[in-house]
């Protein structure tokens, strides 16, 4: 005789079990776009934090050396123009897409940092052509 039930079906002496699929467990949290874009200001400040005074330094030492930084920050001073740069770039791409500029970030942080880059680039300007003009 067979035994049907909404979940099981058995025969005589046996059983069968029905498939029980354990909930899955998400590993990570899982963010809104709204804490992604806190993650990502916050990233850019504290990138910003350190390449600004590094980049401001080596284009202070290049108007008055000529040489910039000594060697053994070449890599701290390759990151941080590469960082002043990308926030440049995306200050401009932010502005060209949606009309307004980067948004302040928190406690006005991000807005600074990118008013200090755009005066850092043109420093740099600046710094090359003094010392291109002094040769």
């Amino acid at each position: 005789m067979i035994a049907f039930t909404s979940r099981l079906v058995s025969l005589p002496g046996t059983v069968l079990r029905t498939a029980v699929r354990p909930r899955s467990r998400r590993v990570g949290v899982r963010m809104n776009a709204s804490q992604e874009n806190d993650l990502v200001q916050w990233g850019a400040i504290a990138a910003s934090a350190v390449a600004t005074p590094v980049t401001a330094w080596s284009e202070y030492t290049l108007a008055t050396t000529g040489s910039g930084l000594p060697d053994q920050y070449g890599l701290i001073k390759g990151l941080s123009y590469l960082a002043v740069v990308g926030l440049v770039g995306w200050s401009i791409f932010t502005k060209v897409k949606t009309g307004s500029g980067l948004p302040q970030g928190p406690f006005a942080l991000l807005g600074a940092f990118e008013g200090i880059a755009y005066l850092l680039i043109v420093a740099g300007i600046g710094a090359y052509i003094y010392q291109a003009a002094t040769i």
